[in-house]
């Protein structure tokens, strides 16, 4: 993830590529994790696209 992140910064990522690249994580979690559903169900993750779009700096964004 801090790899992710650090490229997103260094191409200067608008929101909507910051996003689309977090759900890819969640997603690609999901289908390899089984029991991600189970750990994480209702956790904030699912309200993603407005802790990202309320957030101004990559460091905010990378710890959501």
């Amino acid at each position: 993830m801090h790899n992710l992140f650090s490229v997103l910064k260094s191409q200067q990522a608008v929101p909507d590529q910051i996003l689309r690249d977090c759900r890819w994580v969640v997603e690609s979690a999901q289908k390899e994790l089984q029991e991600f559903e189970a750990l994480y169900k209702g956790l904030p993750y699912l309200g993603l696209d407005e802790s990202i779009a309320s957030s101004m700096r990559f460091s905010e964004i990378e710890r959501i």
